[in-house]
C-alpha cells in the first residue's frame, strides 16, 4: 500500500510538476507511519512483539517522506506552502503523541493511547483521497442544513406579484410621453426577504 504512489511520483519527477495533485494523502500517510512505528517499537509495545508493525511502518515512513519531499520540490508555491504546513502539523501531532505517551502516561496506558492515535491516523489516511473530491469537508453538512432550512421556510419568504404595486414613471421617448414601470413598492402587510 505504501508503495502504490511510486508510479505517480515517477511521473511527477519526470514532468517536474505536481499539477493539480493534492499532497494531503502523503502528509497523512506520513503521520500514520510515524504513529504506527512508535506503536510497534519496544518503547510502547512489550519488547519486540510488534516488530513487524514497526518494520513495515518504518519502511512506509521512508517512502512517505520521499513522496512529501518530491511533492515539495515540484509543487507550485501555494501548494508548497500548504504542504509545508501540513507536514509541520503532522510532526507536531506526532511529537505531542510521543511525548504524552512516554512521559504523561503509565506504561499500562501507553499502548492504548498510541493505538488509538494510530486508529485515528488510519481513518484519516483512508479518508484523505476525498480531499481531492471534497475541498471543504464541513461544507457538505453545512450545505445540507442550509437546504433543509430553505426547504422548510421557502414559502414563507415568497412574495407574490399580486401583493406588489408597480409605480410608473413618465419617460419621453422620441418626444412621446410613456409610462414605464420602474419601481416595485411593497404593501405594508408583506415582508421582503433578500438573500
Amino acid at each position: 500500500m505504501y508503495g502504490a504512489p511510486l508510479c505517480i511520483f515517477w511521473r511527477v519527477n519526470k514532468k517536474k510538476t505536481t499539477g493539480e495533485m493534492s499532497g494531503v494523502p502523503y502528509a497523512i500517510g506520513l503521520l500514520n507511519c510515524l504513529v504506527y512505528t512508535l506503536y510497534g517499537s519496544p518503547l510502547i509495545s512489550n519488547g519486540w512483539e510488534n516488530s513487524l508493525v514497526m518494520g513495515t511502518n518504518a519502511l512506509g515512513f521512508l517512502l512517505q517522506f520521499c513522496f512529501c519531499t518530491i511533492y515539495l520540490r515540484f509543487a507550485p508555491p501555494k501548494s508548497k506552502r500548504r504542504m509545508g504546513l501540513m507536514v509541520g502539523g503532522v510532526l507536531v501531532v506526532f511529537a505531542s503523541t510521543a511525548v504524552t505517551s512516554m512521559w504523561g502516561l503509565k506504561a499500562a496506558h501507553r499502548k492504548v493511547f498510541v493505538g488509538t492515535a494510530g486508529m485515528v491516523a488510519s481513518i484519516l489516511l483512508y479518508g484523505s483521497p476525498l480531499s481531492d473530491i471534497i475541498p471543504n469537508f464541513f461544507g457538505i453538512p453545512l450545505a445540507s442544513v442550509q437546504m433543509i432550512i430553505y426547504c422548510t421556510y421557502w414559502e414563507k419568504s415568497r412574495v407574490r406579484i399580486e401583493d406588489l404595486k408597480l409605480e410608473a414613471v413618465p419617460v419621453l421617448v422620441d418626444n412621446t410621453a410613456i409610462e414605464l414601470p420602474v419601481k416595485l413598492r411593497k404593501l405594508p402587510s408583506i415582508k421582503l426577504v433578500v438573500t
